[in-house]
């Protein structure tokens, strides 16, 4: 399964910027506009205004991955082959619209699998 978190936080990266300028004692820059520091002990740095953050659902969608990998499908129909069930298999794979293992979507390899040992 694969997740992506995509983060928006536009004035993030220049309120890190006057942090680390801050503590350098170096003039800070914020939105483009230089701000002097104060030499006291723990400096003051203006921050942006946040914006209200709404919660959006992801746009993205979720891909599954397999349960059963290629290469115990592949396992299992060499063993059948080997049995002398060639013809079998390569009725499953008609069964599945392919000719070969590549061609069979991923997400169809449970099913497959299931078929193959019912052999």
């Amino acid at each position: 399964m694969n997740i992506t978190v995509n983060i928006e936080a536009p004035g993030l990266a220049a309120a890190i910027q006057a942090l680390a300028n801050a503590l350098n004692n170096k003039e800070a820059v914020l939105d483009g506009k230089a701000v002097a520091q104060e030499t006291e002990e723990t400096p003051q740095v203006e921050t942006p205004p946040t914006e209200e953050v709404k919660e959006e659902p992801p746009t993205h969608e979720v891909e599954e991955t397999p349960a059963i990998s290629k290469e115990a499908v592949r396992d299992k129909l060499a063993a059948l082959a080997q049995e002398g069930k060639q013809a079998e298999v390569k009725k499953l794979f008609a069964k599945f619209g392919a000719k070969k293992l590549s061609e069979v979507p991923p997400e169809k390899y449970t099913e497959l699998l299931k078929y193959a040992e019912a052999l």
